[in-house]
């Protein structure tokens, strides 16, 4: 599976590119989870966790209900909403 950094590039060059959150430096284990379709963000920036993740993943990765991205950029939502369908987020 190709990254969607991979298939679009100059989105982290954007000012309001979902990446640029504090909470998700390139690189990081939920930059990677993103990358992997393991998670997800609904437009309001909540976090969307795959079923294929356990709890005690999650805890062990870092990853939870207060990771957000926010504010979520309207030029950001088609990009978003492209990767929920892509990765079977039913949002």
């Amino acid at each position: 599976m190709q990254s969607l950094l991979t298939q679009n590039p100059k989105a982290l060059l954007t000012p309001f590119s979902v990446l640029r959150s504090p909470s998700l430096t390139p690189f990081s284990v939920p930059d990677q989870a993103f990358d992997r379709g393991l998670i997800s963000f609904a437009d309001d920036g909540e976090i969307l966790i795959s079923s294929c993740l356990s709890a005690e993943t999650c805890s062990l990765l870092g990853i939870g209900k207060e990771l957000r991205v926010a504010p979520v950029h309207q030029a950001n939502r088609p990009f978003l909403a492209f990767h929920r369908e892509r990765h079977g987020f039913g949002v």
